[in-house]
């Protein structure tokens, strides 16, 4: 067939070119162009280059959470000079998710120019793009928010240093649904694990009047002690750790399934985050009318709110930092280890009183949560020695 015909393909970074066929063939001794020699991939960074950025991560997720959760405890718990409190947690999440996206956002824009100087072609897997649907975004938005209302409604009810201890404890539903569901079978160590933590959680509650006076009170106390409203705010935090357990599951569905860019999920999700809370704030509620009054009157809460923002959205970053660079078990162990200074940070600062009985419960808590992070490290290293097994018998 005469003419020039047109034929797609491929090139090497995975773009589509163009090539033209003119119906002749080459000649069998004309001999092809070199092609060009692969660039040299990046060396793999010392062992010293990751130490230290494990030591910034876990010193920057110490530094913003233990801050933040000063912060969430004093606004939401201690009494301006009037009496009155800051109790619109619709309003202090819209602040916290705003300052979220304004953070996230240059850093994703920067991100994405510096791909495009490199050369890559950005369609769905870039810092700024993704498959995802819009409606999925605002599915995790709407799960977040709901885990982060009821967390903040609970401590009207219970301590934060109760509530820390409660929100530790994520393996107590999934076992108990898997086990009662999906007749899903655990090991040894994953029923001494949950043998620590129920019963740490039992003498935490029943021994919670043991040695404290009547007259002791701690800054912050304005919390009832009756037993309906501890079984109210157990509940709420009940409800925070499964929409918790919700949002982890399906962002791990999501991110395996459409890979998006860290700064894009946390960008997009807070972007319908603010969007849902400002109905909720101003159409649904009067929160917002009534936080934006409760700042006038009360200026240095401005401040306060501003700085909790701030401490937030950097947490936020060095957590998916942290996924990235070191993997979802440093994590844990960071996280895990950062709650418990949380609740001993919160007794400190505030003057909460816990009895040694119930510092006894807390550590069984931890003790159950370090031995199912062991576990998991215990099943991930049997995992990769099992592949380097089976690709060692493949060259054989």
């Amino acid at each position: 067939m005469n003419g020039s015909t047109l034929a797609s393909r491929k090139t090497t970074n995975g773009s589509i070119g163009i090539a033209h066929d003119n119906g002749t063939r080459r000649n069998s001794t004309h001999t092809p162009s070199p092609s060009p020699s692969p660039s040299p991939s990046p060396p793999p960074r010392s062992l010293r280059y990751r130490t230290l950025d494990l030591c910034i991560t876990v010193v920057g997720i110490y530094v913003c959470y233990l801050k933040y959760a000063i912060l969430q405890e004093q606004l939401t718990s201690l009494p301006q000079p009037d009496g009155s409190r800051f109790s619109y947690p619709l309003f202090l999440m819209l602040v916290q998710c705003v300052c979220n996206s304004l953070l996230v956002y240059p850093i994703m824009r920067w991100k994405d120019r510096r791909a495009r100087q490199k050369g890559a072609v950005l369609t769905d897997h870039g810092p700024s793009t993704c498959a995802m649907r819009e409606w999925q975004f605002a599915l995790l938005a709407l799960s977040y928010l709901c885990g982060m209302q009821s967390s903040y409604i609970a401590l009207n009810y219970i301590s934060f240093p109760t509530q820390v201890l409660l929100k530790s404890c994520k393996m107590l539903p999934v076992m108990f649904l898997g086990a009662l569901v999906y007749r899903q079978k655990y090991s040894w160590m994953e029923y001494a694990a949950v043998a620590c933590i129920t019963t740490g959680i039992w003498a935490f509650f029943a021994f919670k009047d043991l040695g404290i006076t009547p007259k002791a009170t701690s800054a912050v106390s304005h919390q009832t002690d009756d037993g309906r409203a501890t079984f109210i705010g157990i509940v709420l935090s009940m409800v925070s750790l499964t929409c918790d357990g919700i949002t982890g599951a399906t962002q791990d569905n999501y991110v395996s399934k459409y890979r998006p860019s860290s700064e894009l999920l946390m960008y997009a999700m807070n972007k319908h985050a603010v969007l849902q809370l400002l109905v909720a704030c101003f159409v649904c509620t009067s929160q917002g009318a009534d936080g934006f009054r409760f700042i006038l009157a009360h200026p240095s809460v401005l401040q306060d709110l501003l700085l909790f923002g701030l401490v937030s959205a950097l947490g936020q970053l060095f957590i998916f930092h942290c996924v990235i660079a070191q993997g979802a078990l440093a994590l844990s162990i960071i996280t895990s280890t950062r709650k418990f200074f949380t609740i001993l940070s919160s007794v400190l600062y505030f003057g909460h009183q816990l009895n040694p009985v119930q510092w006894m419960a807390v550590g069984g808590v931890f003790v159950g949560l370090f031995i199912d992070i062991g576990k998991k490290a215990w099943k991930k290293k049997n995992k990769h020695r099992n592949k380097h097994l089976q690709q060692a018998d493949k060259t054989e």
